[in-house]
């Protein structure tokens, strides 16, 4: 084998020597626009590699991750993550800050008495210190503006700031309307902010239980904790979906014909409670064990 490509290559060099003698000009053109079209490759990948997967222009940009599912039975992503996102936001160690968002075209009654539509995000709270930008004017959400019954707040981009409201500097506590519901402006985000894509105007995102597969389609987003990387992300979350909680479960999504349940329901804060899920999931077979009493007290440190 290596015989035969030294053989090959020393014809090459044959055959280019003789080329080169004579073609000159032919040839060392045909040379350089070779090494153009390598260099005009090299930049084009470069660039599109700038474009397409560019660090967010945040501090730590390249820590902030999307979270996703996938419907292997569709070969899709399911956008309908809100029961996931509730499970994640209490239980993951290595994405912090998590927040969730959904975009959407809203009518906004603007400074000059126009109705406009703009991209509207509605968001969590946790969406502004995870990109640690600080709002030019009053705050940004707060936990409390996504709590059911609280006062309809809105924050605004620089942009629809100084267009559509025409600089008004008086904008914070001014009252405006987006889509059907009249809000407070609490304040305004600095030039060349845009989040999750490159929304100009941000109201809460109220994060309601819902059922698996339910529920608004929503992005999950977050950061990577200290020291976390996404391989540890990404390992944490297929262990939270092989052993997820009892009470994460419902039907019919997650019921089967047979649910083998060994020794679990005594190390849980609410065993009855996890017990009747287990009874609902189960069509028609349930096999529950505990540790046979007393040995159950006495090895058992959540007894």
């Amino acid at each position: 084998m290596n015989g035969g490509l030294t053989a090959v290559s020393w014809l090459d060099w044959k055959l280019g020597a003789r080329l080169l003698l004579k073609y000159p000009a032919l040839t060392i053109i045909g040379g350089l626009s070779l090494a153009g079209a390598i260099a005009i490759g090299a930049v084009g990948i470069e660039v599109a590699d700038e474009l397409l997967y560019k660090r967010l222009p945040f501090d730590e940009g390249g820590r902030v991750v999307r979270l996703e599912t996938q419907d292997t039975a569709a070969s899709r992503v399911e956008p309908r993550v809100l029961h996931d996102f509730a499970i994640w936001r209490r239980s993951l160690k290595t994405v912090a800050e998590l927040g969730a968002a959904r975009v959407s075209e809203r009518n906004v009654l603007t400074g000059e008495g126009r109705v406009e539509s703009l991209r509207v995000a509605e968001i969590t709270a946790s969406a502004f210190p995870l990109t640690r930008v600080p709002p030019l004017l009053g705050r940004p959400l707060q936990p409390t503006d996504d709590m059911q019954g609280a006062e309809p707040v809105v924050v605004l981009g620089y942009d629809v700031w100084q267009i559509q409201f025409l600089h008004d500097p008086a904008i914070i506590g001014r009252v405006v309307t987006v889509g059907r519901t009249a809000r407070t402006v609490v304040g305004v985000m600095p030039p060349r902010f845009g989040f999750p894509h490159n929304e100009q105007v941000w109201v809460p995102l109220p994060v309601q239980d819902a059922p698996p597969r339910g529920g608004p389609a929503v992005q999950v987003f977050g950061r990577l904790a200290d020291g976390a990387s996404w391989q540890d992300a990404a390992a944490e979350l297929d262990v939270a979906y092989r052993a997820a909680p009892i009470d994460s479960l419902s039907p019919p999504d997650d019921a089967a014909e047979l649910i083998v349940c060994c020794e679990v329901l005594e190390h849980l804060d609410d065993p009855m409670s996890a017990l009747d899920t287990l009874v609902a999931l189960a069509r028609p077979w349930l096999l529950v064990s505990v540790p046979r009493e007393p040995i159950c007290d006495s090895t058992t440190p959540d007894q």
